[in-house]
């Protein structure tokens, strides 16, 4: 999984970098959702983590509201194992 975590100043958007972001994952057919690991923002509010998928499922990432940032959770990517 690869995304930016980006905040918004005026009309402008700018990553955020050393921010935790939680990769999260929703098996198919499933209501709860597992955390899969927790990574840091880099250069740019960048993040990579590779997986390998075993079962359908909805992946997303996820961040927590801190006292300067709201929380967000990014629309999930569907990965259907064949």
């Amino acid at each position: 999984m690869t995304g930016t975590l980006q905040r918004q100043k005026g009309t402008t958007w700018t990553g955020v970098s050393g921010q935790k972001v939680t990769i999260r994952f929703r098996a198919a057919g499933a209501t709860a959702v597992t955390r899969m690991a927790t990574v840091t923002t880099g250069k740019d509010g960048r993040f990579t983590l590779t997986f390998t998928a075993k079962k359908d499922g909805t992946w997303s990432a996820a961040y927590t509201a801190t006292a300067a940032y709201l929380d967000s959770t990014s629309a999930g990517d569907y990965v259907d194992v064949r």
